[in-house]
């Protein structure tokens, strides 16, 4: 039933239950059936032969040491390569695995302590909606946590075209990723020519990278964006931003440049609270954006500002030369406003 027959005899040779003779082994023979086509995570709950527990668990232990690691095994079904460590990354070469990648964290993998990179340029003009990696719900347990590496490769032609309703999402966060978990890192990226039109009942936040950021200490270091967003809050507030909609508490955005058209529309019970900015929507706490720039035109209807619509963290050597075209109550070259309960904001850009 198993190749592991020199396992199984060598659990037979060397058997240690209290006065062990061969009746224990053979009572414990039965398991062998009842382990057929279990996974390795499945193996435990199998329930030991009465009077033979000693070798019933030797069993067990002897088919788990050869059964393939589950991630392992969903790992190749993503990725064309790699063990996901630092030095030998996972390898996203098609789009059909970073669909798979996505996917995979929408389910619950969040790649942590992992690193995942591109192999290749990507082209997803041909997905009419591209489904963001992670939940666009913000659910802290489906997003990813790892470290995503473009190593200079392009991601071109990302389409969102959401409509996200208050039955299904408390929150729409819509991006190439929908939130950076609290861990997460993505560097050395190109996402180019990217559209989204999106419009929810509920909070809305659009960025290339990712609508939002986890608490935490995520980084988004070295990423260059070209493309459109259109997003409109109906009910509540909406937050858009070239590269990240929101960043959270302790995020950082480095080294980066969005050549962008940004507009954030907001009404409803809450007011006309849009957030728009180059860079970012708005920062929380404790959040830092350094040596980066912001072309092109930012419009909201609440707070815009050529980097940020609205920040509570540090701004430091940052240029923008954007248009700023909304009718937003609060505009600014570089900030349309600064939280008053927020960190002090140094500004050393233009």
């Amino acid at each position: 039933l198993f190749p592991y027959t020199t396992l199984f005899r060598s659990v037979e040779d060397n058997g240690t239950e209290p006065g062990y003779n061969s009746s224990y082994w053979n009572s414990a023979k039965g398991m062998f059936s009842k382990l057929v086509g279990l996974k390795k995570s499945q193996i435990d709950a199998v329930d030991a032969v009465s009077f033979a527990t000693v070798s019933s668990t030797a069993i067990k232990e002897a088919v788990k040491s050869v059964l393939p690691d589950e991630a392992a095994q969903n790992d190749t079904a993503v990725f064309a390569s790699g063990t996901g460590t630092a030095e030998d990354p996972y390898i996203i070469q098609t789009v059909d695995q970073l669909q798979a990648f996505a996917k995979a964290v929408d389910e619950g993998e969040s790649y942590e302590d992992k690193t995942v990179a591109l192999g290749a340029d990507l082209d997803l003009s041909s997905i009419a909606n591209w489904n963001p990696i992670g939940a666009e719900s913000g659910n802290t347990a489906n997003l990813f946590n790892g470290t995503f590496d473009g190593q200079e490769h392009t991601i071109s032609g990302m389409k969102i075209n959401g409509i996200y309703t208050d039955a299904n999402y408390a929150d729409a966060n819509v991006g190439l990723f929908s939130t950076l978990g609290g861990n997460a890192v993505v560097r050395n990226l190109t996402v180019s020519d990217f559209n989204i039109t999106a419009s929810a009942n509920v909070r809305i936040r659009s960025g290339a990278v990712a609508g939002d950021t986890a608490a935490g200490s995520p980084v988004v270091d070295s990423v260059n964006v070209s493309g459109g967003i259109a997003s409109t809050a109906n009910k509540v507030m909406g937050m858009a931003g070239g590269i990240l909609g929101r960043m959270s508490r302790g995020a950082g955005l480095y080294n980066s440049v969005a050549d962008v058209s940004v507009s954030s529309a907001a009404q409803g019970d809450e007011g006309f609270w849009g957030y728009a900015g180059g860079l970012a929507g708005m920062t929380g706490n404790n959040c830092v954006i350094a040596n980066s720039t912001a072309h092109g035109t930012v419009s909201g209807t609440a707070y815009q500002g050529g980097a940020v619509g609205m920040i509570a963290g540090t701004i430091n050597n940052v240029y923008t030369d954007v248009i700023l075209s909304g009718s937003a109550a609060k505009s600014g070259a570089i900030a349309g406003q600064t939280m008053a309960n927020g960190d002090c904001v140094y500004f050393t850009g233009t």
